[in-house]
């Protein structure tokens, strides 16, 4: 029997428990949610894009779920409002349902120690901000209802940062982004793609792609994590860099907290260019750095220098190809000028 209550089976309890939210029932579950025909197929999607374990088969699945339907637990809020909780490993309610802002586990998220739900990276990114801008919570202005807990929310400059490490769901990206847009407020995330020995983390380069001129061919990458297409939910345009309230951000694992902006995509994220301007977190942030455009940047040091240099580079072979098609175009008059015959 598979060891259904290690870290691998965790993105497994928290589609369960989606799907349990959305009022779908065991055999739906069993059956993932489509037909019987397309159960393998569903299986290898949510493989990739779901991080499930990837010697999952469907014969261990449905052992799962039996497993998973003994240590289910309901718990109730104030309101007596019935909450799906998950246990892990006996730390009940400590994961949340991955639902929107405003989902039942939202109302009841203030029980507990909610760092018990948080990755280490997690934890030491909001480290890098003061404690009173940490876990902030926003409340409806009308009922006083609890709509959301943000990372991050930095009132001087009215701006809200998120960190993700684990797949987050296309509702509750779409709807904690545009809650935040709509009350005025800048929203950056921040996605965790670090990976150990690896330079780019789980980024690969992609030399062959249109989208990065001379200057971004080396920070032109492809996205495989196909669970960030969540993005496109918000974000559906090429160019991000026209942005002033709303920013991407990949963190690769630099040994300074550095992270790096998104400005150009296609494809639904699958390729990406990134900012040649590096974004270090620390308490004296000036956030602006995260919604200025890329031409702001290219004239600062040392881009302004290398972009200049390049363009008298190709000034002077402009002007060389000018001079030897002038010398060709004499040679060839030269030829066919008539020669004087001597007398």
């Amino acid at each position: 029997m598979a060891d259904f209550e290690s870290k691998a089976y965790q993105p497994c309890k928290e589609w369960i428990a989606k799907q349990i939210d959305s009022h779908k029932s065991w055999d739906d579950i069993k059956d993932l949610c489509v037909a019987p025909s397309e159960f393998d197929n569903e299986l290898e999607t949510l493989i990739d894009e779901e991080s499930w374990p990837l010697r999952l088969n469907k014969s261990t699945w449905l052992e799962f779920v039996d497993y998973y339907k003994g240590n289910l637990i309901i718990v109730r809020n104030a309101d007596a409002e019935e909450v799906v909780a998950i246990d892990n490993g006996g730390l009940a309610n400590h994961f949340p349902i991955p639902t929107g802002y405003t989902s039942s586990w939202e109302k009841y998220k203030g029980y507990g120690t909610d760092k018990d739900s948080k990755c280490k990276w997690h934890i030491r990114m909001q480290s890098l901000f003061p404690p009173e801008s940490i876990e902030y919570r926003f409340y409806d202005k009308e009922t006083r209802e609890l709509k959301d807990i943000a990372d991050v929310f930095l009132g001087h400059s009215n701006t809200v940062i998120e960190f993700q490490h684990s797949p987050i769901s296309d509702e509750d990206f779409r709807g904690r982004t545009m809650f935040h847009i709509s009350e005025g407020r800048r929203v950056v995330w921040v996605f965790d793609e670090s990976k150990e020995k690896s330079e780019y983390g789980r980024l690969k380069l992609a030399e062959d792609s249109w989208l990065g001129d001379w200057l971004h061919k080396k920070v032109c990458f492809e996205w495989p994590r196909s669970p960030r297409k969540v993005i496109k939910s918000v974000c559906d345009e090429q160019i991000l860099d026209t942005y002033n309230n709303f920013c991407i951000c990949i963190y690769l694992g630099d040994e300074k907290d550095v992270i790096h902006r998104i400005i150009k995509q296609e494809y639904g994220f699958e390729s990406i260019v990134l900012s040649l301007h590096e974004i270090e977190l620390k308490r004296e942030l000036d956030e602006d750095e995260f919604f200025l455009p890329e031409d702001y940047w290219l004239l600062q040091s040392p881009w302004k220098e290398l972009i200049e240099e390049n363009n008298q580079k190709i000034q002077a072979k402009m002007e060389a190809e000018k001079e030897a098609n002038t010398q060709y175009l004499n040679s060839m008059l030269n030829k066919l000028r008539p020669k004087r015959r001597r007398l």
